[in-house]
């Protein structure tokens, strides 16, 4: 995928779902918890020990994190409108 793809999808399907497309550049085996909630706007969380990408439905914020001292610190947050697929793949990797 690409940046244009990427645009095409986000602003022309109504059921655009960042989490499968971000699922799918994440190294599965390194994964320890996936939470999905369609019944919260479709919000969503990816963890691994010591990084999560996160996705608000609700406000259409997509947030990375990384643990320190046991406290989530947010490391990258893009609203959807401003999100290109550079900036996921740079920011979940």
């Amino acid at each position: 995928m690409n940046d244009n793809l990427f645009e095409i999808e986000k602003n022309q399907n109504k059921n655009w779902n960042l989490f499968f497309l971000s699922f799918s550049i994440l190294d599965k085996k390194q994964i320890v918890l996936i939470n999905y909630s369609e019944k919260n706007c479709c919000s969503w969380a990816i963890e691994y020990t010591f990084k999560r990408a996160l996705y608000d439905g609700r406000d259409d914020i997509f947030i990375t994190q990384v643990k320190n001292k046991g406290e989530w610190i947010n490391t990258h947050t893009f609203f959807k409108k401003e999100l290109t697929y550079t900036l996921l793949e740079l920011s979940i990797k």
